[in-house]
């Protein structure tokens, strides 16, 4: 007999009549795929949105286990939060008074490639470092969607509270957003990977470096080929 992993009701298909969820046993790649295609197409901001952020900066740990082990319909979705927020998060850094939409797309192609980049590479590092969680490598790409949401938003509130209001930051929002970076990683990671902090500390020490410069490379090797193009 099959059971509904959100709601524990007794499922007779592959989709839940009680809550609606669709019945999958571990999280992959193809449904990560699946996943972030879907948001594309069906971004909406409703109550789960608020209902998710809260708690994920608050408890990742939670959000993240409820998550994989099949509570889904209680979160908003991780990719269409991804999209919603890094898109966000980019469109606050639009420098609207002294270039047109056009230009500034073309300028920040180099911000594009970083954020498109960083995602692969730091599910990449989390799995290889962590496997003793046994998560597989679906369920850290599901992660770090829910990482970069964190930061991302982070980001925003930042923006928003010393640009639009037109209060002189005491840091930039670019420094700013490299310098946050092993603060929030710590406490993200280290709420989530919570066995034998110290040792954790020390693998999350060791991402950093790799997750903040490589995205960095690439996007200036891509965007070497784009200008010359």
């Amino acid at each position: 007999m099959l059971y509904c992993k959100n709601c524990s009701k007794v499922m007779n298909s592959h989709y839940c009549a009680h809550c609606g969820q669709k019945h999958i046993e571990r999280l992959s790649v193809p449904y990560f795929i699946d996943l972030f295609i879907g948001s594309l197409f069906h971004l909406h901001v409703g109550k789960s949105l608020f209902k998710t952020s809260y708690p994920l900066l608050a408890n990742p740990r939670k959000v993240i286990y409820e998550y994989i082990k099949g509570r889904r319909v209680a979160y908003y979705n991780p990719a269409s939060l991804y999209v919603i927020f890094s898109g966000l998060y980019f469109f606050t850094r639009l420098k609207i008074e002294d270039e047109s939409l056009e230009q500034y797309f073309h300028t920040d192609y180099f911000t594009i490639i970083i954020i498109i980049t960083s995602l692969p590479i730091m599910a990449s590092m989390s799995y290889f470092l962590f496997k003793n969680y046994k998560l597989n490598y679906g369920e850290h790409l599901v992660m770090a969607l829910y990482y970069y949401s964190v930061y991302y938003l982070i980001l925003i509130i930042y923006g928003l509270v010393f640009r639009l209001f037109n209060i002189i930051p005491w840091l930039e929002i670019e420094p700013f957003s490299l310098w946050v970076i092993p603060i929030i990683y710590l406490y993200f990671y280290t709420r989530v990977f919570n066995r034998k902090k110290i040792i954790s500390i020390l693998k999350i020490l060791i991402i950093i470096p790799i997750v903040a410069i490589l995205p960095m490379l690439i996007a200036m090797l891509t965007a070497e080929n784009y200008m010359i193009h």
